[in-house]
């Protein structure tokens, strides 16, 4: 088993910033999402070029101790917008 069942980053350290490019237009849809260690859906740690109009619709968490985690620590992260769920 991997650690998450889906993990968005963009960019480590200094070269995501140099790269300066965000993930973007990402439509995670109709999935059954379950990690015995991790997240189910997990956003960073590695956030150096941000992230950008992110939607989750009609997804579902079965048998997982973290449904969605925010992850992050100094130096590591950029932008968050447009995140939406339903």
């Amino acid at each position: 088993m991997g650690h998450d069942a889906i993990s968005l980053k963009s960019g480590w350290n200094e070269y995501g910033v140099a790269y300066g490019r965000p993930t973007e237009n990402v439509h995670i849809r109709r999935v059954t999402l379950s990690a015995f260690s991790g997240s189910t859906l997990a956003f960073g740690s590695e956030m150096c070029g941000g992230l950008s109009n992110v939607f989750v619709e009609h997804s579902q968490v079965l048998d997982s101790d973290k449904g969605v985690q925010f992850r992050t620590t100094r130096g590591r992260g950029d932008e968050t917008t447009q995140l939406n769920t339903r």
